[in-house]
Parts: C-alpha cells; structure tokens; sequence
C-alpha cells in the first residue's frame, strides 16, 4: 500500500515537473528575449533605457559649452559664424544640435540658423556656418546655443592629417594650406577651415573647404579664397583640418 502512494506520488511529480518544464520552453521559446542594449527597456546593469552600465550609450551627455561665437561679413549682406565648440569628456562623442543667432546693437534678433554636428572625444572644434543672410541691417552680436543629442562612450583616436604650412597670393585674398595625411592609411573627407584674427585677437575672417581624400603619406593643398583683401597687420591665422567622422 505504501510503496503504491510512493509510485503515485512520484508519477504526479513527474507530471508536474513536465509540465513546468513545457511552460517554461514555451516561455523561452516565444516569450523571452536575451536582454540587449537596444531592446527599449532598463535592464542588465543599465541606470536608465539602453544606458550605462555595459551600453555604450551614455544617459547624460557631457557639458558641451561654446568657447567663444563670431561672424564676419563673407560678401555684402552675407555672413558666416564661427564659434569654437569644447567637448569636455576625452571618454565621449556624440551629436549636438546647435542655433546661431545674429542680433544688431539693439539686441534685435537679425537671422537665425539652425543644424546639428557630430563631436569626438575631447575635441575642440570650429563650427562653421555659411551663408547667413542679413541683408543691409549690422549685426553687432552673435550668439550660439548648443543641446547635446546621442552621445556614446568612445576611446580618443590620434588624427593623422595635420596642416604644414600656408601662404597668402600677393593680393592677400587667396590663402593656400599644405595638408598632410602622415598616417598609415588613408583617410576619407577633411573639412579644412581658416580663421583670420588681427591684433586685437578679433575674427576678422573665415571659411572653409573640403578634400575628398588623402591616402596614406599623401598631401594636398586646401585653398581659401575672400573678395577683398586682408591687410597685413593680420596677427594670427588658425588653420584647421578635420577628418569627417564615417
């Protein structure tokens, strides 16, 4: 009788545990999905959705601040704005969207332009932004309003394209850079951007071109150009290459 209530008990265990174990397939069959850093919700060590923790994806971005913000008059009623963007983390890159406004010395907003651009880690960078329109009004200020957007965390990279050296054309108004690539290999897009400053450490002019690519030990010349000349008390040109981020 005993040994009867031991084999029935053991049988209904045995149904029970088949049953458990069916329900459980099913639910890692269908149901389950292993956690991941894109699945929309807060899981593994992650202190928000998809961030921190082992993702990449950071949940606060770094305080990225603009340095300093001009524009300079590129032909009559068309400026360009410049402003010198700092990313702070070396660990970090992202995107950011940024404004630029122009206001007259009555604090009158003239043009305004929006965009957003990508930072590397630890980069301070040039934004430049062509072409604004502000017809015959004077524009006595500029401002430059960043938001950081998608950052991730990034090891620093080593650019290998670097600026040799430059020269102006006897008019003053072309200025030709030799660009570098002294790496390995070969890089794609370089945005080269110019910056003229005069004694008093004020922009006075800027612009900015592109090379297509430079192979590895390779070098090309960047070339500016501005419808009128610069005088030559100019005391600083600052010329900055820029592998385009892929």
């Amino acid at each position: 009788m005993l040994w009867s209530l031991q084999r029935q008990l053991l049988y209904a265990l045995s149904v029970v545990g088949i049953f458990v174990a069916l329900i459980v397939g099913v639910y890692f069959l269908f149901f389950y999905s292993t956690p991941t850093c894109f699945d929309g919700k807060e899981n593994q060590d992650e202190t928000g959705v998809d961030c921190g923790g082992v993702c990449s994806r950071m949940c606060v971005a770094p305080n990225v601040t603009p340095l300093w913000a001009r524009s300079v008059e590129a032909t009559p009623g068309v400026h360009h704005a410049v402003s010198l963007i700092r990313n702070p983390d070396a660990g970090a890159q992202g995107t950011i969207s940024y404004v630029v406004s122009l206001f007259d010395a009555e604090n009158v907003l003239i043009a305004k332009k929006e965009g957003k651009t990508f930072l590397l880690p630890g980069e301070i960078f040039p934004l430049f932004v062509p072409n604004i329109v502000v017809g015959e009004r004077v524009v006595a200020r500029t401002f430059v309003d960043v938001t950081p957007r998608t950052w991730d965390r990034a090891e620093r990279e080593i650019q290998s394209v670097r600026v040799l050296n430059w020269s102006f054309d006897e008019d003053r108004t072309k200025l030709t850079a030799v660009v570098e690539n002294y790496g390995a290999l070969p890089v794609g897009e370089v945005v080269v951007t110019a910056l003229i400053f005069n004694k008093e450490e004020t922009l006075i002019g800027a612009s900015q071109t592109r090379i297509d690519a430079l192979d590895a030990r390779k070098r090309k010349n960047a070339v500016f150009t501005w419808p009128t000349p610069f005088p030559d008390t100019t005391s600083r040109i600052d010329i900055i290459p820029r592998v385009t981020p892929r």
